[in-house]
């Protein structure tokens, strides 16, 4: 696909480095009649990019791929371009971490411009830099990568371009984009729904804990880990003082000065169920300790309010915790027992954690949801237009917070160009899907972290975000001690080219405006394959899908989306009988009623589009799994798997969990007789 001068580059830096962000540019020159010519980007990365020429954002990407499988993107580039000299900037990500929605590989960037018969590649010539407006630590998004924290006063740096590091990635597969690019319909502001002030948390604070917690080999995973581990710490509190800790994320049972406060959960922030624990610190030290629990996550957040700023150190070395693992068996020490224990005593203490793995105000989003309403500011909400809105100075500690209603759900990119006098506090986008507005205005927070940062530079900047997300309303959060001016705020729309292909139209206007609603669902969850939600997960689960696909054919009528759906679980190398339950993902779940909705998906899609070629093309992953399936059973003849997650569904009270399950039995039958049909159709044995 490329030329054979294009390589694979990276920085000087460790390649699976953890949530690290590079820029890559590259110059070229173009004549008037070059632009009349075809001028064209091909480009792919691990993980992610954002590529600009000019200053314009060009895509994202790449396209969901599977381990050791890169999809190539292709641009148009004449709708960027200049005559003269133009430059090419790409910020890359290094995820350096296992995630729930992508294969987690060693980081690389590879492109090509070609420009008539010249093609500029990326090569040693390539400058490289690590991006100055990204160097702040921050929490995860759920299983997602990162958080985004951006400085634009980095925008203006110059210096630290370096010639890039060619890399091997000769073990690269890399095929065409198999799915439209996406489509980066404007989303403008239809309406300003209130301003007002707010207390943000002054207490904020997250803890990276899974490289204590998950085994060496398990550390680019995103698989269950657990240990009987404590996290230690201290807070220290110049003055006697009450902490009111605010909803935030991680799986640990929080204990301060022996008290018990709240069993927090890092997939949302219900355990919290609106409520403020409260703890009387003392002046000096106060012990914290986090009993981990069963998580996925990587990091750990506490959130709260003080009268007096608290600082969290480790009481045994730098940073700001300490980990002590104890015994399986060992019972648990909690209460005042905690304030006794010998923890330096403890075999299992870790005193030496790095220093990058604790850091203050990394989480957005519980800033965000914390924040303590002070007073109305309805004035402001009439004066507003949607395409200027001013957030107002923030004054002793407050900030001003505007909520936008974009009038509809999408996943998309967020984009806004901001004028600020000088730099100038900090503003926080904290994305959601709904709100109730009677009497008063309710925000239904999402209970994940689904906020990014931005800090203003003096002048004019234009941002767009590098991640996608799901997004209706945005509670807009400004810190600074000066108003700043946010032009065009937007969303792009990030799924790939939908467009409405069916209709229903009836005599009853609530089915019309279900079946209006379903539309909208689904296009907000879709992406370059079918997701489960566009907010909490952006995950390519099979029988989710499964259903989607069938709505599809009557919507959209996306083939390239539902062939890429499916094709994705038949190239995972790590599972060759049957398919794991989501992909491409570093977790290895496997729940097996989902694996046989895959194979009746695949018969779904061949009875809908008569594509006896594409189901050619599932039959050997089928053949594998029900080979698999069929070697599993026992004395009696049916499917018995001991030790797997027998989901079926979420409903409370179900008894699922047994080797021998009546839905997966029948799953099994339904994959097979899937299977048996297109055999037939195909007239061949698999």
């Amino acid at each position: 696909m490329f030329n054979r001068k294009a390589k694979w580059i990276w920085d000087n830096s460790d390649r699976k480095a953890y949530h690290h962000y590079i820029q890559a540019r590259r110059t070229f020159t173009a004549t008037a009649g070059q632009l009349k010519m075809p001028m064209s980007l091909l480009i792919t990365a691990s993980s992610y990019y954002q590529v600009s020429l000019n200053g314009q954002v060009v895509g994202h990407g790449p396209a969901k791929s599977a381990h050791g499988k890169r999809s190539v993107d292709t641009y148009d580039l004449i709708p960027f371009a200049c005559v003269g000299e133009n430059q090419l900037l790409v910020t890359a990500l290094s995820v350096g971490a296992g995630t729930m929605t992508a294969a987690c590989e060693d980081a690389g960037l590879i492109f090509q411009i070609n420009v008539g018969s010249k093609s500029i590649v990326s090569d040693c010539h390539t400058q490289v830099r690590n991006d100055p407006t990204r160097q702040k630590f921050t929490s995860r998004r759920w299983i997602m990568p990162c958080v985004e924290d951006v400085d634009a006063s980095g925008l203006a740096k110059r210096s630290g371009w370096k010639s890039a590091t060619v890399v091997d990635g000769s073990d690269v597969e890399l095929y065409p984009r198999r799915v439209p690019l996406p489509s980066r319909e404007v989303l403008p502001v239809k309406r300003i729904v209130s301003t007002d002030t707010v207390a943000l948390p002054n207490v904020n604070f997250t803890f990276i804990t899974k490289p204590y917690l998950a085994d060496p080999n398990e550390q680019f995973l995103c698989n269950l880990h657990q240990k009987h581990a404590y996290i230690i710490s201290e807070l220290h509190s110049p003055v006697d003082q009450t902490l009111a800790l605010t909803p935030s994320l991680g799986n640990a049972s929080w204990w301060i000065n022996g008290k018990h406060m709240v069993n927090a959960n890092g997939w949302s922030t219900n355990a919290f169920n609106n409520k403020s624990p409260r703890v009387k610190l003392a002046k000096g030290k106060n012990l914290l300790v986090g009993i981990c629990t069963r998580s996925h996550h990587e990091d750990m957040t506490l959130t709260g309010f003080a009268n007096k700023p608290v600082t969290v150190k480790n009481p045994f070395g730098k940073g700001m915790f300490a980990f002590v693992t104890l015994p399986q068996e060992a019972p648990k020490i909690t209460g005042k027992a905690q304030l006794t224990h010998d923890w330096s005593s403890e075999p299992g203490l870790i005193k030496r954690i790095n220093p990058a793995h604790s850091f203050v105000d990394g989480s957005s989003q519980t800033l965000a949801e914390g924040a303590r309403l002070l007073s109305k500011q309805d004035a402001l909400v009439q004066q507003a237009t949607l395409d200027t809105i001013t957030l107002p100075a923030a004054k002793d500690g407050t900030a001003s917070r505007t909520i936008i209603d974009l009038g509809v759900l999408h996943n998309g990119y967020l984009c806004f160009e901001a004028q600020a006098s000088a730099e100038n506090g900090r503003v926080i986008f904290s994305m959601f899907e709904a709100i109730k507005e009677d009497p008063h205005v309710v925000i239904h927070w999402p209970g994940m972290n689904n906020a990014l940062c931005y800090r203003p530079a003096a002048g004019r900047s234009s941002f767009e975000s590098f991640f996608a997300y799901g997004v209706r309303y945005i509670a807009i959060h400004h810190t600074g001690k000066k108003p700043v001016t946010l032009k065009n705020l937007r969303v792009l729309t990030a799924n790939c080219n939908m467009l409405a292909q069916g209709s229903l139209q009836t005599d009853d206007p609530m089915l019309n405006a279900i079946y209006k609603q379903g539309v909208q669902t689904q296009l907000s969850g879709m992406d370059d394959t079918y997701t489960d939600c566009p907010t909490f997960e952006q995950v390519n689960w099979n029988y989710d899908n499964r259903t989607t696909a069938m709505a599809n054919y009557v919507t959209f009528g996306s083939d390239a989306i539902t062939q890429n759906s499916i094709r994705l679980f038949s190239e995972d190398p790590h599972f060759q009988g049957m398919v794991r339950s989501q992909y491409p993902s570093d977790w290895e779940n496997f729940i097996p009623l989902w694996s046989f909705h895959w194979i009746m998906w695949v018969r779904d899609y061949w009875w809908q589009s008569d594509n006896t070629s594409f189901a050619k093309d599932m039959m050997p992953c089928i053949a594998r799994g029900l080979k698999h399936a069929l070697s599993l059973r026992d004395e009696r003849g049916l499917l018995s798997m001991p030790g797997v997650w027998h989901f079926v569904d979420w409903a409370q009270g179900r008894d699922d969990d047994h080797a021998v399950n009546a839905a997966e039995q029948a799953g099994l039958l339904g994959a097979l007789e899937a299977a048996i049909q297109l055999g037939q159709a195909l007239g061949k044995t698999f």
